[in-house]
């Protein structure tokens, strides 16, 4: 008899474990929009321990393994791979998930035990809902009687580019508490009561809902936020549930009639969904060039790509978990002014610059379009955010990728000149592009990243964030907008940045001795030789004007040695603008004595093309004194 693992006891990298479970549930997410594709079939399994785990199978074995395992079937199942439960929309309380894999195995349980439980739940009160609004991290089960179900109605979501059929449930708790559900989609269209109610009898129906998330929205009606339960394709209902919990409700409502409201005439459940109303399409250029009052209130459609971020000391906010507005400091927590509520959750904020090579415009998203333009959650941007660095390395991710945006202006660009847009939803996804376009001026050159007749009197007076490179290898490298700046030393490697090459040297405090010491490296090499080359007067270029003579060779030899100064003087100081830009960015200790000694550099080859013959530092990068000899006092 083969010896099945208990779903408690499954650890990751468990490959010779074989497993015993029933589905208890079963869905089919096919993302924010029901009409595309499956992205995952998802699976709640229980043992016959009754452990509960979610269980999940990839697009790319749908048709190999769904068709093999229906909803309060037993099966036993091996070759699959055990992982961490993802970090949001949780069904179970579980660490780990299973996933199903080209290799998995799928057989019907024989003669299987009858201890394997119906259902999986963890029920939350009433009262303790509104703490859950917008936390996604699990799904709430409740239990409830159904007073009153509305009739299905198509509405228009920011996300989608179809109507969605909606259904509105009123629930009542034990203790007369209300409640709004409302279902989405299939969910709305396949919940009916037919099946257990009888208006003439009119017994109260219990009914025990799983896998819903709580959720607030504006009631313009009113003026004020009105929190509902959201339930869509994870979430499943009961009628009547055997469970110990309702046995309360059962009691309690013993011989009572609770008439469920329904529409006297109601329509049909197989409504259709309608398109949304058309958005117009527009480049960026017809959007900079047309008035701020002549915006349609619905907004327009663009599809560009993300030529460069703009600097921010924060990529997310504490907003209000009701409104999702930004949220003020209040004690050791945070308060909504504006519905006067105190929890909340991060959310993320970016602002970019985007083009469609017609022009380009700043745009900033939040919340979860943003989550959505990066691909990950907010929590997951934050952890990823290390010390030093401004940019958090999945933001930075989006640069050069191409979106197709729902877009309005902000509230600003109706009272100043300056004009930026707000991302309501990504419609279209269209990956990380090769290139950037490149805006066409008058003359028929193109540019990239001058915001010049653009961007009207629009300066940030923060430093321009480099621009990244557009390869799909290399997403994350951050190169020079300057491509004539000459490199630090012409025998390094062109796969070693600049960036790299600043900080390989960064020693802090540390002395060089025995095994420890730390070679120098190139820069310090390069800098250490001006010095000495700088401050050494018998070098033959420090040679006093009154010994020079008048030949043609040492005027040529003289003009080239010129040339060849300017030239270097040149080099420093485009090199000590990058490192400044540079340094802005990751402001360190080490670079930053890396950048004295660099500008030290730099006045030596000043000094030397102005034939001073000494000259020394002082103080700190920021407060620098030069002493120079006293036959240079007169100069300025």
């Amino acid at each position: 008899m083969v010896e099945y693992t208990m779903l408690s006891n499954l650890r990751p990298k468990d490959r010779q474990s074989t497993i015993c479970v029933r589905i208890i549930r079963k869905w089919e997410f096919h993302g924010k929009n029901e009409n595309d594709p499956i992205l995952h079939i998802g699976l709640i399994v229980a043992d016959e321990k009754r452990n509960a785990m979610y269980a999940e199978i990839p697009a790319a074995h749908i048709e190999k393994h769904n068709d093999k395992l229906e909803e309060n079937g037993t099966y036993t199942i091996k070759y699959f791979k055990v992982a961490n439960l993802k970090d949001s929309y949780r069904p179970v309380h579980a660490p780990y998930m299973l996933e199903f894999i080209h290799w998995t195995e799928i057989k019907p349980a024989i003669n299987p035990p009858e201890t394997f439980p119906r259902y999986v739940y963890r029920l939350t009160e009433f009262d303790q809902l509104s703490e859950r609004i917008g936390d996604h991290t699990y799904f709430l089960d409740i239990l409830a009687v159904i007073t009153e179900v509305a009739e299905p109605v198509c509405k228009y979501t920011s996300t989608n580019e179809v109507s969605t059929i909606t259904r509105n449930v009123m629930l009542q708790d034990i203790n007369g508490n209300e409640l709004k559900l409302t279902l989405w989609g299939r969910c709305a269209q396949e919940f009916s009561i037919d099946n257990v109610y009888n208006a003439i009898d009119a017994k109260p129906i219990v009914t025990l809902f799983v896998g819903y998330l709580m959720k607030s929205f504006y009631n313009n009606a009113n003026s004020t936020y009105e929190h509902y339960l959201s339930g869509s394709s994870a979430c499943k209902w009961y009628f009547n549930p055997e469970i110990p919990e309702a046995e309360a409700f059962y009691a309690k409502f013993q011989g009572q009639r609770i008439e469920i409201k329904q529409p006297e005439n109601p329509t049909q459940l197989s409504v259709q969904p309608t398109p949304a109303p058309i958005v117009q399409t527009k480049t960026l250029q017809e959007l900079m060039s047309m008035h701020p009052f002549d915006f349609l209130p619905n907004g327009y459609q663009c599809t560009v790509t993300i030529s460069r971020l703009i600097p921010s000391p924060f990529w997310w906010y504490s907003a209000c978990k009701i409104c999702h507005t930004s949220m003020s400091a209040h004690g050791s927590g945070y308060k909504c002014h504006k519905c006067n509520y105190t929890g909340y959750s991060y959310r993320l904020k970016i602002s970019f610059i985007a083009t469609d090579g017609t022009a380009e415009a700043e745009m900033i998203c939040f919340g979860n379009t943003a989550s959505r333009i990066v691909g990950k959650s907010c929590d997951y941007v934050m952890r990823s955010a290390g010390r030093g660095h401004n940019i958090p390395s999945p933001i930075a991710a989006i640069v050069s990728e191409k979106f197709t945006f729902a877009i309005k202006l902000t509230d600003n660009s109706y009272d100043y000149e300056n004009r930026s847009f707000i991302v309501n939803s990504v419609i279209t996804s269209h990956g990380k592009q090769r290139t950037i376009p490149q805006i066409k001026t008058i003359t028929g050159t193109s540019t990239q990243g001058s915001t010049t007749g653009l961007l009207p009197q629009h300066q940030s007076t923060s430093p321009p964030v480099p621009a990244i490179s557009a390869s799909p290898r290399t997403p994350h490298i951050i190169q020079s907008e300057a491509t004539d700046t000459p490199p630090f030393d012409p025998d390094t490697p062109d796969d070693l940045s600049a960036r790299k090459r600043l900080f390989l040297s960064n020693i802090d405090n540390k002395q060089e001795t025995g095994e420890d010491s730390v070679k120098k490296t190139k820069l310090d090499q390069s800098i250490s030789g001006v010095k000495e080359d700088c401050l050494n007067p018998t070098s033959p270029e420090r040679s006093s004007p009154a010994n020079q003579i008048n030949h043609p060779t040492q005027q040529h030899h003289s003009t080239k040695k010129l040339q060849h100064q300017k030239k270097k003087i040149g080099q420093a100081l485009n090199q000590t603008c990058y490192l400044l830009l540079l340094t802005s960015f990751a402001p360190k200790k080490q670079s930053l004595q890396k950048l004295s000694n660099l500008l030290s550099c730099t006045y030596m080859l000043i000094y030397h093309a102005l034939d001073i013959n000494f000259v020394c530092f002082k103080g700190s990068p920021n407060q620098m004194t030069v002493f120079c000899t006293p036959h240079c006092q007169g100069m300025p």
